[in-house]
């Protein structure tokens, strides 16, 4: 029964792994998202200056 209950942690502990990668690396397409999306403001912008 111990062996059993050590097994379930290591399974959750994996599946909580690999939530935290899927999750920080969503944040950080997010993030490159953003940043796209503002730099083709700033390009808009420059080419209406000019």
């Amino acid at each position: 029964g111990a062996r059993h209950g050590i097994n379930m942690n290591g399974k959750l502990q994996r599946l909580q792994e690999q939530e935290e990668r899927i999750f920080s690396s969503s944040c950080e397409n997010l993030v490159e998202q953003i940043i796209e999306k503002k730099k083709k403001k700033k390009r808009k912008t420059i080419e209406t200056d000019e």
